[in-house]
């Protein structure tokens, strides 16, 4: 597993590639979540990895990637251009893109914006407008802890809240959430609130698309509503899955994920 730096029109972007770079197959983009970063594909990054080139990001303000300390820095249309540029500087002509939660509306966005790039889309617990379950007050609370105490004590007060964690993923928490600029924390969680409404853009979408749906989501009916919209869309429910079905069934989801990609290469041969 490789860990890189690119400069991004002043903007570094901290990205794990995996995989061979030789795979006559497009490589697979992957975009995390709010308040995640490139270790929540830790679980799948090698299965995915094992004939194709496999590349996940951090966004601005997350995990490893730049942080700006301020809050205008942080907007969808930053992390779209933060997309458009990194896809560009590493020359991905065509690929395969797979976002999850916030990463999967950016993954939207890119797909209305340069469906020619695109072999295929992979949609993971997202939704095209906001869903309206942001735990407003306690994300409110985290974020006044934030810039009193530090994101360490953030940490520490989500992590304290969940129940059933194995310790590597207790470890990873830590450290993702700890890396999270606050900033970006309060105002990427007010974009999640105030974006524009994908699906009337999405109904013209042409893109071979999966959406994937952890069968315990609280998202779940927005979720199942991209594949209702999405022309061609599959839509796949993972049992006993929440919101990042990758984490909580690895397993399972990387058997959905490469069938899809298997289908996308094949129409990609004709």
């Amino acid at each position: 597993m490789l860990i890189n730096d690119l400069d991004v029109s002043g903007v570094t972007v901290r990205y794990v590639d995996e995989g061979p770079a030789s795979s006559p197959s497009p490589p697979l983009l992957l975009l995390h979540g709010y308040l995640g970063s490139s270790l929540d594909w830790y679980d799948v990054l090698p299965l995915l990895a094992s004939h194709r080139r496999v590349i996940a990001i951090d966004h601005r303000g997350h995990g490893d990637g730049a942080k700006f300390g301020l809050a205008s820095a942080y907007t969808f249309d930053a992390l779209l251009d933060d997309l458009v540029g990194f896809v560009d500087a590493v020359a991905l002509d065509q690929f395969h893109l797979a976002g999850h939660s916030m990463g999967g509306v950016i993954a939207m966005r890119y797909a209305l914006v340069a469906p020619e790039r695109l072999a295929s889309l992979v949609l993971v617990d997202t939704a095209a407008a906001p869903a309206g379950r942001l735990p407003r007050e306690i994300l409110d609370g985290l974020i006044a802890t934030g810039r009193t105490a530090g994101m360490d004590a953030v940490a520490e007060l989500i992590l304290s809240s969940l129940a059933g964690v194995s310790d590597v993923r207790r470890e990873r928490g830590r450290r993702k959430f700890g890396a999270v600029d606050v900033e970006a924390m309060a105002a990427l969680a007010d974009e999640l609130e105030s974006y524009p409404d994908l699906l009337p853009q999405l109904a013209d979408l042409t893109v071979p698309t999966t959406v994937i749906c952890g069968a315990n989501d609280d998202l779940l009916t927005a979720c199942r509503r991209l594949a209702d919209v999405i022309p061609g869309a599959e839509l796949e429910v993972v049992p006993g899955a929440g919101h990042s079905p990758f984490e909580d069934e690895p397993e399972h989801w990387v058997r959905i994920v490469e069938s899809h990609l298997d289908r996308a290469d094949t129409r990609l041969a004709r």
